[in-house]
């Protein structure tokens, strides 16, 4: 019997090699960039964005500006800022994100935004996705050495 014909659009070109190749490496050079499209609103939820003063919310939105001029190697070199696993966050934090029914990323970012106030992020590269504003260090306490 006869061969089984491949149409010519199927058949992949010999010498044909990307324009452009991504380099890992190159998005710690980039500048920081934030989302908004998953902040937490709700005011139902532990953390979110719709607490009573709004003097909290403008020094915060202040904070991210600052470091919106740093760019990603910058900030993860920073000792304020941490990158943590979604399962080693306590238990109240994990269940407090399962119910967002967010999938597909395995750690967050803690900007310290000052003294105890945090704001929690998903990123992606430079992209950082706000999520919660957490005004008492509740997401992921920290414990102080030799107290």
């Amino acid at each position: 019997m006869s061969e089984k014909k491949v149409p010519k659009y199927l058949q992949p070109k010999e010498n044909k090699r990307p324009s452009q190749i991504e380099n890992p490496e190159d998005r710690i050079k980039l500048p920081i960039s934030w989302k908004f499209n998953r902040m937490v609103f709700d005011q139902n939820r532990k953390w979110n964005w719709c607490i009573p003063s709004k003097d909290n919310i403008i020094f915060a939105l202040k904070k991210l500006s600052d470091i919106e001029n740093n760019t990603f190697f910058e900030l993860i070199q920073s000792p304020k800022h941490h990158s943590y696993q979604i399962s080693d966050l306590p238990e109240k934090s994990r269940n407090e994100f399962d119910k967002l029914r967010i999938y597909g990323h395995e750690n967050i970012f803690s900007l310290r935004i000052n003294g105890e106030p945090r704001v929690y992020c998903l990123y992606n590269k430079n992209e950082f996705s706000l999520l919660w504003l957490d005004l008492k260090h509740e997401v992921y306490p920290s414990h102080k050495k030799h107290t």
